[in-house]
């Protein structure tokens, strides 16, 4: 695969072993002692304003921080002591596909309760992560519906993937995505990792 390419994306199921989806899915999300922090929104109020026009319906998501990257001193910090927890997932992405030097940016969990503000084929916010070149590896942590989403430069929708425990989508952080919300399912929850593969 030519992960070169700006409309690169793939889909990968079952990245790391069955107790481990099951390990993750319960430690991160049924564990009181694992905090997140409110969002209003997945993007910005200004972000939004440049997608007007779109199937845009916005809604508070939590998060957590694993690790950060702070532009003023060009570096990733963990900012977790639950990061020793994802790293598995980046540890069998790489040796999946033979990539020995993964340079972490930013990881992340989403999580975005159940909405019943159901608008037909409507997500929220078409963003990128980062500003510089980087790719995602965005991996499911349950079952749901909200459908994430890609765009190409037209922001026309290319393809969207309904959420499954332990399925994950590796793509180039140039393609313009966005999450749905979860109207059947209690929760949808996703870890966000931004990277560079060296």
């Amino acid at each position: 695969m030519d992960i070169s390419d700006k409309k690169f994306y793939t889909i990968v199921d079952d990245l790391i072993p069955e107790e481990q989806q099951v390990f993750l899915q319960k430690y991160l999300c049924e564990n009181k002692r694992f905090g997140w922090h409110f969002h209003p929104s997945t993007i910005t109020e200004d972000d939004q304003k440049t997608y007007e026009g779109m199937n845009i319906n916005e809604y508070v998501q939590f998060v957590h921080s694993f690790a950060y990257y702070d532009k003023h001193t060009i570096k990733t910090e963990i900012t977790s002591p639950f990061y020793n927890i994802i790293e598995p997932i980046i540890k069998n992405f790489g040796k999946k596909y033979n990539y020995n030097k993964i340079k972490l940016w930013r990881a992340k969990a989403n999580l975005q309760t159940q909405s019943s503000n159901i608008i037909k084929d409507s997500h929220c916010g078409p963003h990128t992560d980062l500003w510089f070149p980087h790719h995602v590896l965005l991996y499911y942590l349950n079952d749901s519906d909200g459908d994430t989403f890609l765009f190409d430069e037209n922001k026309n929708i290319i393809d969207r993937i309904t959420p499954k425990k332990g399925k994950a989508i590796f793509f180039n952080g140039d393609i313009l995505h966005a999450s749905s919300l979860p109207v059947k399912s209690k929760y949808r929850a996703v870890i966000n990792f931004d990277m560079e593969i060296l």
